[in-house]
């Protein structure tokens, strides 16, 4: 009986947050720890995943959410401001 709460789609995909959630306090701590490393690139998240999981939630099959496996990318939208070639800002970490 309670391996069927376990395998409820919303249930699934709310533990598939908490993981994505670790990656990305990950990413962010990698981030910062670079900050002054030269030509470093953000990281963050694959912008996929969220379409990903929506449409994974949309089916309601446990089994595709608990499939998805979120990834760290270099963020590509992030620009670098400084003369290192470094894309972390401060601001945008916090």
């Amino acid at each position: 009986m309670i391996d069927a709460l376990f395998n409820q789609p919303d249930y699934v995909a709310a533990k598939k947050m908490l993981d994505v959630t670790v990656l990305r306090q990950e990413a962010i701590a990698s981030n910062l720890s670079n900050l002054e490393t030269p030509n470093y690139k953000r990281l963050d998240v694959a912008p996929s995943f969220e379409a990903q999981l929506s449409q994974a939630v949309k089916s309601g099959d446990p089994a595709q959410i608990a499939s998805l496996q979120p990834k760290l990318t270099v963020d590509q939208s992030a620009i670098s401001g400084r003369g290192d070639g470094n894309t972390v800002t401060l601001e945008s970490e916090m």
